[in-house]
């Protein structure tokens, strides 16, 4: 487990990470940043 598992640790982790890569390509994140969540679902395993 990473962390002490609270909410405030996993975000405060996330926005340093994803803070550092926007900084890489020349943007910013903060509050107003808009995030795309997707979820996947499989349909066929592989054997």
């Amino acid at each position: 487990m990473e962390g002490d598992g609270s909410l405030t640790w996993w975000r405060s982790a996330h926005r340093a990470y994803f803070g550092r890569v926007c900084g890489r390509l020349g943007g910013q994140l903060d509050d107003t940043t808009p995030i795309l969540c997707r979820r996947f679902r499989l349909l066929y395993p592989g054997p």
